[in-house]
């Protein structure tokens, strides 16, 4: 009869233990989730160093706008796609006649001294807005001395406009400044300040710390839209993106966004950093060969639709840009709700290039130049002595001469090309830089009334369909609305080509890839990528699944 074996009490035990701990374990890996929670430092490295933490003046300056957006609440916030959303103000009104906007103080709102922001301190924000002696952004002065600024019912606020304008909306992301602290700074002494150097604002983060090195803030535990999961963030500066670069390789920071100019060779340095993750962010600013339309050469719709077809402008991001740029396809950005993302498109074809230069009349002569009448194909191009502009330029030349174009660079310092050839719009072809801002109007650098001296319409495009449409646009607060208008602008525009865009540069946003929760949209600044930086964390804890029974 074969003997009965039986285990040792304590071997019993311990199995039974083991039993329970997978149990358990099983439990709470199937009946818990991880949730962020509240620490953690983040350090993030800046090319450059602050001069003004004012929100006032912080558009002179990245490092300045980077930080203030942290510190400052504005009465609205841009979403990821540009869209206007309410930050100190919840909800506002706009009348019928589109002239006049309510806006209505959430509550809760507090000065990191502790103080309830008032609508007296978006009043008093406004009147340094309208002072010249602020010495502010002068197009900022000229457009807030158009607007009355009063006080409306309760916590309130009301803007008078002498004329519908919707893109108003993006000026009152403005950050708001403390009445209570700045009321007795004359307006001539707003920027020179001391507080512009430790500000109080009513932000996601306020000032611990600032050296010449470094700037620390600290959560701010009692902002209106909560607490953020960071207890800080640190801010230090290195002389320019390519020592940012470096200290971003060598793990001397957690994050740092690269401009363009950086380099390719950079941005793989930083990318053989494992610990770091890396987000391409392409710019809103666009480069562009403006093309005078009034010109001789170019006042043929189908000549400008030749060179954009002869342009290519892939070819030109990798060569010029290290491929640190996206193809530029509309004067609208492309991740902006106001994108059309299915207008008439150019993409590279030599071919379709010389049939329409041909049916124009422009015949290729002996020498491979094109040749109509007498008279070749050939113009000055101009640009600034910027080097990555000259850069590009000396690329086009190449790329036109194959088309049979011949296109002779010329660069000069920006102030002689405004004053001798912008101004008196004595050019047929520039190529330059530009920056949209971040409401989607492209009404000042495409309607007819801005081709003048002072204006910003450099091609002289005059096109009585697309300026209806801009009217139009710029004067309706209905956001579907006017999407459908510049949906319309964009296919008119492309259809008549005024000027060939080429590309947006893109920015490399390096970051600690334990950082999670971020979320990056429409790059109209530098301090864009902080959309929602008080929803960003690095703790986490699990806790209880309330959906599981």
């Amino acid at each position: 009869m074969p003997r009965r074996r039986f285990w040792p009490l304590p071997l019993f035990i311990f199995a039974g233990l083991v039993v329970v701990l997978a149990v358990g374990a099983l439990v709470y890996a199937f009946g818990t989730v991880e949730r962020p929670r509240l620490g953690g430092t983040y350090v993030e490295g800046i090319a450059g160093s602050p001069m003004s933490l004012n929100p006032l003046f912080s558009s002179f300056n990245d490092p300045d706008r980077d930080i203030s957006r942290l510190l400052f609440s504005g009465l609205t916030t841009l979403g990821p796609d540009g869209t206007v959303t309410p930050d100190a103000a919840d909800q506002w009104e706009v009348s019928p006649d589109g002239k006049t906007y309510t806006f209505h103080l959430r509550r809760g709102v507090r000065w990191h001294d502790g103080r309830p922001v008032s609508p007296e301190d978006v009043i008093f924000t406004c009147r340094l807005l309208q002072n010249k002696e602020s010495q502010v952004d002068p197009d900022l002065t000229a457009l807030w001395q158009r607007i009355k600024v009063e006080k409306a019912d309760g916590e309130s606020v009301r803007f008078i406009l002498d004329q519908p304008y919707a893109p108003f909306l993006t000026y009152t992301t403005t950050g708001i400044l403390p009445q209570h602290l700045l009321q007795d700074v004359a307006a001539k002494d707003i920027a020179k300040s001391g507080f512009n150097a430790r500000p109080v604002g009513s932000g996601p983060f306020k000032i611990r710390e600032v050296t010449v090195d470094q700037v620390t803030l600290d959560a701010n535990p009692d902002y209106h839209a909560g607490r953020p999961y960071l207890n800080s963030i640190t801010f230090k500066f290195f002389r320019d993106d390519q020592a940012l670069a470096s200290a971003i390789a060598a793990n001397q920071v957690n994050g740092g966004l690269l401009r363009s100019t950086v380099g390719k060779d950079a941005i793989a340095l930083v990318g053989q950093n494992r610990e770091m993750g890396l987000r391409a962010m392409p710019r809103t600013s666009y480069s562009v060969l403006f093309l005078n339309t009034q010109s001789a050469l170019f006042k043929s719709k189908a000549v400008r639709q030749a060179l954009a077809y002869g342009i290519n402008q892939e070819e030109l991001v990798e060569r010029v840009a290290g491929g640190l740029g996206v193809v530029a396809e509309s004067p609208v950005p492309q991740d902006s709700w106001a994108y059309n993302a299915n207008a008439k498109r150019y993409p590279y074809d030599p071919a379709r290039a010389a049939q329409l230069l041909d049916a124009e009349g422009w015949k290729l002569n002996p020498n491979g130049i094109r040749e109509k009448d007498g008279q070749q194909f050939k113009f000055a191009l101009l640009t600034n002595d910027d080097k990555l502009r000259v850069a590009t330029g000396e690329e086009l030349v190449k790329t036109l001469r194959r088309i049979g174009v011949q296109a002779e660079l010329a660069a000069s310092g920006p102030t002689g090309l405004a004053q001798n050839f912008l101004i008196p719009r004595k050019y047929d072809a520039i190529l330059y830089g530009i920056d949209p801002g971040s409401d989607p109007d492209p009404y000042p650098l495409w309607h007819s009334s801005q081709a003048t001296a002072d204006g910003l319409n450099v091609s002289g495009f005059s096109n009585q369909q697309a300026d209806g449409l801009l009217e139009k646009a710029r004067t309706t607060n209905d956001v579907p609305e006017r999407k459908k208008l510049y949906d319309q602008f964009q296919d008119a525009f492309v259809e008549e080509m005024p000027s060939i865009l080429l590309y947006h540069p893109v920015y490399t946003y390096a970051q600690d890839r334990r950082m999670r929760n971020v979320r990056l949209g429409v790059l109209y600044d530098t301090s864009s990528r902080f959309l929602n930086v008080r929803e960003w964390y690095l703790e986490t804890q699990r806790v209880w699944n309330p959906g599981r029974n």
